[in-house]
């Protein structure tokens, strides 16, 4: 978790995955939409392993790697959020299916949790509240 998957690893393990899951099912199956919320200082989980888990599900997924096609840039103090955050949207047609979300300044820690608990940091964005909205906007 500190340092990412080994290049081999990171290449290798979604082409594993997408044929065993083709093998799976006679039909194509839709994306299986997800949302990733990694705080930029996390010493635990280091960010590249979101950047990782992004490119392994948008090849699992059949969609095409490399920018996303829409960016939201909250600056500090936006929304009641005390830290600046980036959202980036991965598309399938005009629907979001993979919400990257890159928060600044954030540790280890539940964003826009009780900062009476352990690993729960008030800052925000409020990492609840958009995985509610996320998935609802889902339905299998």
């Amino acid at each position: 978790m500190r340092h990412g998957a080994a290049v081999q690893a990171d290449a290798a393990i979604p082409g594993l995955l997408q044929r065993r899951a083709m093998q799976a099912t006679a039909r194509p199956m839709p994306p299986m939409p997800a949302i990733l919320i990694q705080g930029e200082d996390d010493q635990v989980v280091h960010p590249v392993n979101q950047q990782q888990l992004a490119r392994q599900w948008l090849q699992l997924n059949g969609l095409p790697a490399g920018p996303a096609p829409r960016i939201a840039v909250k600056p500090a103090g936006r929304g009641g959020s005390r830290n600046a955050h980036e959202i980036h949207d991965y598309l399938a047609g005009r629907k979001v299916v993979l919400r990257v979300v890159r928060i600044a300044g954030l540790r280890h820690a539940w964003s826009g949790g009780d900062p009476a608990l352990k690993f729960n940091a008030d800052a925000g964005p409020d990492a609840s509240r958009m995985i509610l909205e996320f998935v609802g906007r889902h339905r299998r």
